[in-house]
C-alpha cells in the first residue's frame, strides 16, 4: 500500500518463461487493466515494499545458484517504468528474501549457506541509484527456516525461525549504532513456530503473535511475545482459549493502531474451521478474557488477514461454500474497535460436559446397532460431515458392505474438548473377499477398535479415517 493507492503484484507463467504483472488499486476504485512489467523472466518470488514517503517498489527474483534479483519503481500505470538488476555478487545463491526500506537504503535479507555455514545475510542499495552499499552479516543459525523483515524506529530488525543443536526456535535480530545483534525469544526455544505476526512503535516496542506447537504434548496453539526495548527482554505466553488439546489453532495476523491491537487466527475448536479474534488495548499487555468466533461456524473459513485504517478493522479470509471444501469465496468484514470490544461482551455458552458424554454414548451405540442390523444408510449418517460431503453413500457401502458385525462393547471414552476417543471391541466376519481375483473369506474373529468421534454442529459423529493412507475428510 502506498501513500494514495496500493498495487497487486503477481509472477505468473508465459510459454517457456514468466512475467511479472502488476494491478493499481487506486482511491477510485481498481485500475480496469493489468500492467506487464517483464516477460520471459526467470523470476518466482515477488515483493511489494514501500518507503517512508509512500513510494511503491517492487522486488521479483529467480533462486538458485543462478538466480537474480530485480527492482521497479512504480510510479504509477501510466508512468513507464525501469525494472534494474540488484548487485548480488558474493551470494552463493539466491534463497527466498525480504525486504525493508530505512529513510534512502534498500536493506535485502537473504539467507547463505557455505559449507555448514548458514548466515543471514543483509544487503543495502541506495533507493536513489539501487548501487549496493554494503553486505553484512545479520544473524547465524545452524538452520533458518522462514525469514520476516520488520521495522522498529528507523532501525532495520529480523524475525527468524531457527534452529540451533537440533532445537527449533524463533529469534530476533536488529541493527542499531554498532551492528546487528541477535537473541532468541525466550520461552519459544523447542516449539516448532509455524507463522508469525509483527507490531511495532517507534518507541522500542515490539508485540509478535505466533503460532507453534510442541510436538507430542499439543497442537498448533497461539501465544505472543512482547519486548519493550527492542527485543532484548521478552514476556511470552499463551493468548487463546480453547477447550481441549486435540484442535490447533494456527496461522495468526496481527494489526496495530495506535495502543489497540487485532489479532485473527484459523481455529479448529468446533472441528470445523473458523476466524477468531483477539484484542488488546495496551499493546498486548493484557488481552480479552476470551477469544471472540468472527467468521460464520456453518462454513469452513481459512486463512484470515486483518488491517487497521481510519479507526476501523478490517478482516479477511476465505470461506467454502460447504463441506466439500471446492468453492470458496473471499470474505471481508469492517467494524470499528468499539464494535470489535462489544462483541466480546455477549458470553459463548460451552455445552454441559455431561450431556456431551450421554450424546457421545447415545450416537456410539446408535452408530454399531446400524453396523449389526446392516442399516448402512444410518451408519453413513453418523460418519463426519467433511467425510460426508466428499464420498457419496455407494461408495462407501461398497466397501462396508462386505462386514458382518456379531457384537460391540464399548470399552473406554475420552472427551477432550470437541474431539473424543473411543475405544471398543467387536466381532466381525467377511464372507466372501476378492483378494487379486480369488475369492477369500476372513472367520469370524474380535478386534480391538480405536475410534475417534468429533462433536460438530452439537452432534457427535464418528471420524471416518482410511485404512490404507491413515487419512481424514478434516485436518483439524
Amino acid at each position: 500500500m502506498g501513500k494514495d493507492n496500493s498495487i497487486v503484484a503477481w509472477i505468473e507463467q508465459e510459454g517457456e518463461g514468466n512475467r511479472l504483472m502488476v494491478r493499481a488499486l487506486l482511491p477510485e476504485g481498481p485500475s480496469q487493466a493489468w500492467t506487464q512489467l517483464a516477460s520471459g523472466i526467470a523470476s518466482t518470488n515477488v515483493r511489494i515494499v514501500t518507503d517512508p514517503d509512500g513510494r511503491i517498489y517492487i522486488l521479483d527474483a529467480s533462486l538458485g545458484e543462478e538466480g537474480d534479483v530485480h527492482i521497479t519503481a512504480w510510479d504509477g500505470p501510466e508512468n513507464k517504468v525501469e525494472r534494474v538488476a540488484l548487485d548480488t555478487s558474493g551470494m552463493p545463491s539466491i534463497s527466498p528474501f525480504t525486504a525493508v526500506i530505512i529513510k534512502e537504503g534498500l536493506h535485502l535479507f537473504m539467507v547463505s549457506t557455505v559449507d555448514e555455514r548458514v548466515d543471514v545475510i543483509d544487503l543495502v542499495y541506495q533507493l536513489d541509484t539501487f548501487e549496493r552499499e554494503s553486505r553484512t552479516r545479520a544473524a547465524e543459525a545452524d538452520r533458518v527456516i522462514f525469514l520476516k523483515s520488520i521495522v522498529i524506529g528507523q532501525e532495520p530488525a529480523l524475525m527468524y525461525k531457527d534452529q540451533r543443536g537440533g532445537v527449533l526456535g524463533l529469534s530476533f535480530a536488529i541493527k542499531g549504532v554498532s551492528g546487528w545483534s541477535s537473541l532468541p525469544i525466550t520461552g519459544v526455544q523447542g516449539l516448532d513456530v509455524a507463522r508469525t505476526a509483527e507490531g511495532a512503535w517507534v518507541d522500542g516496542a515490539l508485540l509478535v503473535a505466533l503460532s507453534a506447537e510442541d510436538k507430542g504434548s499439543y497442537k498448533q496453539r497461539i501465544f505472543a511475545a512482547k519486548s519493550r526495548d527492542k527485543g532484548q527482554t521478552w514476556d511470552f505466553g499463551r493468548i487463546d482459549t480453547p477447550e481441549g488439546t486435540s484442535t490447533r489453532a494456527w496461522l495468526p495476523d496481527l494489526t496495530v493502531d495506535g495502543d489497540l491491537v487485532g489479532l485473527v487466527w484459523e481455529d479448529y475448536r468446533d472441528i470445523r474451521p473458523s476466524v477468531r479474534m483477539q484484542l488488546s488495548r495496551d499493546r498486548g499487555a493484557t488481552w480479552l478474557a476470551r477469544d471472540i468466533e468472527v467468521s460464520d461456524r456453518r462454513h469452513p473459513a481459512l486463512r484470515p488477514r486483518v488491517m487497521a485504517h481510519a479507526g476501523n478493522l478490517y478482516i479477511a479470509w476465505y470461506q467454502y461454500r460447504n463441506d466439500a471444501r471446492k468453492e470458496a469465496d473471499a470474505m471481508l468484514i469492517r467494524m470499528d474497535w468499539d464494535e470489535a470490544f462489544a462483541r466480546a461482551m455477549g458470553a459463548e455458552k460451552p455445552d454441559n460436559p455431561e450431556e456431551k458424554e450421554r450424546l457421545l454414548k447415545e450416537a456410539v451405540a446408535d452408530y454399531w446397532n446400524a453396523m449389526l442390523k446392516g442399516n448402512l444408510e444410518r451408519a453413513y449418517q453418523l460418519h463426519d460431515p467433511f467425510f460426508r460431503a466428499r464420498i457419496p453413500f455407494d461408495a462407501f457401502a461398497t466397501q462396508r458392505g462386505k462386514f458382518i458385525y456379531h457384537s460391540h462393547q464399548i470399552q473406554s471414552l475420552l472427551i477432550d474438548g470437541n474431539v473424543a476417543r473411543v475405544q471398543s471391541t467387536t466381532s466381525f466376519e467377511i464372507p466372501k473377499l476378492l483378494v487379486m481375483g480369488r475369492e477369500q473369506a476372513v472367520p469370524r474373529r474380535d478386534f480391538a477398535i480405536d475410534d475417534t468421534w468429533l462433536y460438530v454442529d452439537r452432534g457427535w459423529y464418528r471420524q471416518y479415517v482410511d485404512a490404507v493412507s491413515g487419512g481424514s475428510a478434516i485436518p483439524y
